[in-house]
């Protein structure tokens, strides 16, 4: 904050600020929302951005000898402020409609947070609505019983990332750093450096120079640095999911022969 001018926009999968807002499952969580009330302590230029789960952190009760998991939705009208900005997202090629809603400065006295949220009526109307609506029904892609599956762990952490940059300069939020924590949100690195290349080839001098603007603006912090804690992914299904060029991928996320796009490599890569 001494040395940039604007807003630091912290960006993570889960924060976890008080039980009656349960959009956390864990660790992550707890930290991150350490984080963010230090910075509002401090009174540091703060803004999160982070998913707005329909199935975070869950209450548990006993009933016939087996264990029920009961969601409390409510913050969702006595907590959370919508923005009424709607960010279109392409999956796919074809764009998912994210609302973005608001946590205000002060409450549970943090920072102002930004949630992106899909399961919003909008998505209904248009192709394959009903699938849509689920991409942030969990954190990191949702439970076993919720169908969760490769493409909605990769289209999670492309909802994150792509809206951490897009949520922002929609609100009118003057940025100055993206912290990126851990790998599950490295696509906002990702989608700073595809506008910044505009288009140029790896090894270019203009590749280079954007590589050099992205690093500026990006900090990545992984705090799992075991390989269960960092997925890597087909270098193809990325490709299809995101539509960013197989190029590009490439060479900020693949190490190997296998075709591997390994999430924490390509944030070691662009921070």
């Amino acid at each position: 904050p001494t040395k940039h001018d604007g807003v630091v926009i912290y960006v993570t999968p889960e924060i976890a600020l008080d039980q009656s807002l349960p959009t956390y499952t864990g660790g992550l969580g707890v930290l991150s929302g350490g984080h963010i009330w230090t910075a509002y302590e401090m009174k540091y230029p703060v803004v999160a951005v982070t998913i707005l789960p329909r199935t975070g952190y869950y209450r548990q009760d006993v009933s016939g000898g087996e264990m029920v998991m009961h969601y409390d939705r409510r913050y969702l009208e006595h907590i959370l402020h919508d923005t009424r900005v709607r960010l279109n997202i392409p999956i796919v090629g074809k764009p998912v409609c994210v609302a973005v809603r608001e946590l205000r400065e002060g409450v549970f006295n943090n920072c102002r947070i930004l949630y992106l949220d899909t399961d919003i009526p909008e998505n209904e109307t248009r192709a394959e609505g009903s699938i849509a609506r689920t991409n942030t029904i969990g954190l990191y892609g949702g439970a076993r019983a919720q169908g969760t599956n490769i493409d909605r762990r990769i289209t999670h952490s492309l909802i994150l990332g792509r809206g951490s940059v897009l949520a922002p300069r929609a609100l009118g939020i003057d940025v100055a750093l993206y912290d990126i924590q851990e790998s599950h949100a490295v696509f906002a690195a990702v989608e700073l450096m595809d506008e910044a290349r505009r288009g140029a080839a790896p090894g270019t001098e203009q590749f280079k120079k954007a590589l050099e603007r992205v690093r500026s603006q990006v900090l990545f912090t992984t705090h799992t640095p075991v390989k269960d804690g960092n997925p890597e992914y087909s270098l193809r299904h990325v490709r299809w999911l995101s539509g960013y060029d197989e190029d590009l991928l490439r060479a900020v996320g693949c190490t190997d022969e296998y075709d591997h796009f390994k999430m924490a490599e390509a944030g070691r890569y662009l921070a």
